[in-house]
Formats: C-alpha cells, structure tokens, sequence
C-alpha cells in the first residue's frame, strides 16, 4: 500500500503499478485511486521490480526491492 506523488508533492490518479517478481516473473497489477493510493496485496516474500507509469509522465522503474517477512 502507498501514495504516488508527482515532483511538486500532487497525487498521481489513474497510475498503473505493476509489481513483478523476479524469480518466478509473475506480474501484479493495480492502478491508484484519485487520492493517488494502490494496494498490491497477496505478495510473497522474494526479490521484486516495479513499474509505474501514468499519462503525461515518465515511466519510473525500480529494480532489487526485497520483500521479507516477519
């Protein structure tokens, strides 16, 4: 769960969140709410990348995220 935010600090509504893990390549999905908030639920722990981009933005993509459980 999170908040996209544009440089200035706005919302992004309407983003596309894509979260793929990177040992099995299974992709989720999920697009922001108007206040700009997305939830990925049902993730396993493992090594991820994700993607978002939105209309009149540049596509951000973030690689070598760990997801660990407690």
């Amino acid at each position: 769960m999170g908040t996209i935010k544009d440089g200035t600090g706005a919302v992004v509504s309407g983003a596309k969140i894509t979260v793929i893990n990177t040992a099995t390549n299974f992709i989720t999905e999920n697009v922001t709410s108007a206040e700009g908030a997305y939830y990925i639920p049902y993730l396993v722990p493992g090594e991820y990348r994700i993607k978002v981009s939105a209309a009149g933005f540049k596509e951000v993509l973030r690689e070598g995220i760990t997801l660990r459980s407690a």
